[in-house]
């Protein structure tokens, strides 16, 4: 009896330590998993990060201001917050005059004719020869 409650404990025993083990590798992998996952989305933080920085660089916002039809200003004004006083003068700004392109008359097109040589070929089967003339325009 003594025999049957030791080779029991012993049992209980590596079960035990087989399912600690197995919990422990499924840890594991759900850690490599997790930290897969925070690389990838460190990566995209990133690259978020570097297009904000690209879209906010001044020639970026100068690019768009000018599609959107904004020109520079060439005086300025500021509001002092303290009091709301307004510092400067500013005027409206004037779009620079845009070079404008002389056009010449309409071009005029010309036909050129062409026409191929007269070619002679025989055929092997009845030894005839015959004479073919092509002429082509453009």
């Amino acid at each position: 009896m003594v025999v049957v409650l030791a080779l029991l404990l012993l049992g209980a025993g590596l079960i035990t330590l087989l399912l600690i083990n197995t919990a422990l590798a499924q840890g594991s992998f759900r850690l490599h998993d997790l930290q897969a996952t925070s690389d990838r989305l460190a990566d995209t933080q990133q690259a978020l990060h570097e297009s904000i920085d690209a879209a906010a660089a001044p020639e970026r916002l100068a690019q768009q201001a000018t599609a959107l039809g904004m020109v520079p200003s060439q005086s300025a004004a500021f509001i002092r917050l303290s009091d709301g006083k307004v510092l400067g003068v500013a005027e409206p700004a004037e779009a620079p005059k845009r070079p404008t392109v002389a056009s010449s008359s309409a071009p005029t097109s010309t036909t050129k004719k062409k026409t191929s040589t007269t070619k002679a070929s025989t055929t092997k089967e009845s030894g005839t020869q015959s004479t073919t003339k092509a002429t082509t325009r453009r």
